[in-house]
């Protein structure tokens, strides 16, 4: 079986798309699978390219406008290749892995069909902080693909059944196939940190409103204010108005925001009294598996997707009920029975979502759309 993937997850730097997509391509051609990715150049280490524009980083002042071009013509060359060999139609089916979706697809779906990765259905929702991460455009456009697949994959029952409520499209066209656990792919072990304290909890991944880090920052204050209180860090260097939101709070000294590659990820989940992951929306929730794997004990969500892959192995709050939040860090700094129980709790349920099983479901659905008659 030939397989397109479009190369769209690559052209935004470092993200867990970009990982996601690069293991997908690694899983099937290790099960035989010629994956075929158009690339001119990569935004991320994850997937090189022809060339490389991550490897001298930072580029030198004087050379940031070539950057700037060549990541600009690389994504406008990448994209032409790609519809290039769509409409070629040598391939037997497309894998739309990225969140961006290319009319083009649609557009020579006849000549192949293809399989769209659903990552999450926000675009369709509000959130208690007010945000919303939607525009009519991005909508559609995400439905319309959704109608024309031959089969969407949803990560996650949540996502599935959310996508199903907004869209008429056959059941058995949508099947959930969970991620499993990508971090061993690219980090065996971990590696220094350099500035960890020695107690803190960890906040991973980006700090949009509906990952509620503002709120786990004020829900946390009064335990972060201990004399002996632990410090909350943060994946990623903090912007002067969060800087600005933490002195505000008198917080200056308690939380911090670290650049850390994949193998520092592992130490910090290793290393840290748990997990803080309160957002009010998950498509699947990737650092909940990453963390319970290691052994990093979790405080997440009742929402969404995030009961469903932390199951009884974290604790459960409702990520707009602060002092639920500060109860549930609270246990963890003060009961280190329960950090020991959670820690096994969480290793025995992230071995149910093993990488292997992903790539066999994911194989499943592309030969079930390989064999769907053109249109």
């Amino acid at each position: 079986m030939r397989v397109l993937v479009d190369p769209e997850a690559f052209f935004y730097g470092r993200s867990g798309g970009a990982r996601y997509c690069v293991a997908v391509c690694r899983g099937l051609r290790a099960a035989g699978v010629q994956v075929d990715v158009p690339l001119i150049a990569s935004g991320t280490e994850y997937e090189p390219g022809r060339f490389r524009l991550d490897l001298y980083r930072p580029w030198p002042r004087r050379l940031q406008w070539l950057r700037r071009d060549l990541s600009w013509r690389s994504t406008v060359w990448s994209r032409r290749w790609f519809h290039r060999l769509l409409a070629q139609g040598r391939h037997d089916v497309t894998l739309l892995i990225s969140w961006n979706y290319d009319m083009e697809v649609v557009k020579h779906r006849h000549r192949a069909p293809y399989v769209m990765v659903l990552h999450d259905t926000m675009r369709n929702l509000t959130i208690p902080a007010g945000a919303i991460d939607a525009s009519p455009d991005a909508l559609h456009r995400q439905l319309y693909f959704a109608k024309r697949a031959a089969r969407v994959v949803c990560v996650s029952e949540a996502t599935r059944r959310d996508l199903l409520a907004s869209v008429s499209i056959p059941d058995e066209r949508a099947v959930v196939v969970r991620t499993g656990n990508l971090l061993p792919l690219f980090a065996s072990t971990g590696s220094p940190v350099p500035g960890l304290p020695s107690s803190y909890f960890v906040f991973v991944g980006a700090r949009h409103a509906r990952k509620n880090f503002d709120g786990t920052v004020r829900a946390l204050a009064p335990l972060l204010k201990r004399p002996d209180g632990p410090t909350l860090v943060a994946t990623g260097h903090l912007e002067v108005w969060e800087r600005d939101f933490i002195a505000d709070l008198g917080l200056s000294d308690r939380v911090l925001g670290i650049d850390v590659d994949d193998a520092q990820l592992v130490t910090l989940y290793e290393r840290a009294i748990g997990l803080l992951f309160p957002s009010f929306y998950e498509g699947f929730g990737l650092p909940v598996l990453e963390a319970m794997a290691l052994g990093c004990p979790v405080v997440t969500s009742n929402v969404s997707s995030l009961p469903e892959v932390a199951g009884e192995a974290a604790l459960l709050v409702d990520p707009a009920n602060y002092a639920a939040l500060l109860r549930a860090a609270e246990r963890l700094v003060d009961e280190p029975d329960l950090r020991t129980e959670l820690a096994a709790a969480g290793r025995a349920r992230a071995a149910g979502f093993s990488f292997d099983a992903m790539i066999s479901g994911l194989l499943d659905q592309l030969r079930a759309a390989a064999a769907t008659p053109r249109r």
